[in-house]
């Protein structure tokens, strides 16, 4: 999956807003998720998440390679007439120890809106909770459609990924995919 010289890992978004989006594609960390209390009404906080983010160390090597390249892009001559000034951690922040620090007090968004996995589709025996046809082990009739499927983050924008992921659903329901 990483060792693989065309798979994508880190994602550098340029979107002419204030700055540029970085994000780890394919973090190796885990999380968990719990019930935390028995108020059924989600507001009030019945599940706890810790995302586990770059609980992993290639995850920060990762995501310290991306920053660096980010920073030598946003300062390319190409770039000098936009006047691109770095805002968060700031120019000051130098040595990788001082970046690391940073990235993880206040540049991490452990998802970046591509929550995955919860109930990840593999085998029981690995953690799995859901099989190929997505029924839930040890549950009769009840499938699970969602971006918790997925045991990996896609290298793609979940959105497109979970679409394919409902039509073979549909499928599977209908009876005519296995």
């Amino acid at each position: 999956m990483i060792a693989n010289a065309s798979a994508g890992v880190f994602e550098y978004t340029w979107t002419g807003a204030s700055g540029p989006a970085t994000v780890l594609d394919k973090p190796l960390s885990r999380g968990t998720v719990h019930i935390s209390g028995t108020n059924p009404h989600p507001i009030d906080g019945l599940l706890a998440f810790d995302f586990g983010s770059f609980s992993h160390p290639v995850d920060m090597e990762i995501a310290l390679l991306g920053f660096k390249f980010t920073r030598r892009f946003m300062a390319s001559p190409s770039l000098a007439p936009l006047e691109p000034v770095e805002v968060n951690p700031g120019l000051g922040v130098q040595s990788d120890e001082e970046i690391v620090e940073r990235m993880r007090a206040d540049l991490i968004r452990p998802t970046n809106a591509h929550p995955v996995g919860t109930a990840a589709m593999m085998p029981e025996r690995l953690g799995g909770v859901v099989d190929p046809e997505l029924r839930v082990y040890g549950v009769q009739g009840l499938r699970v459609v969602d971006g918790s499927v997925l045991p990996l983050v896609p290298m793609a924008h979940t959105q497109a990924t979970l679409y394919a992921v409902a039509e073979k659903a549909v499928d599977l329901i209908r009876g005519e995919g296995a």
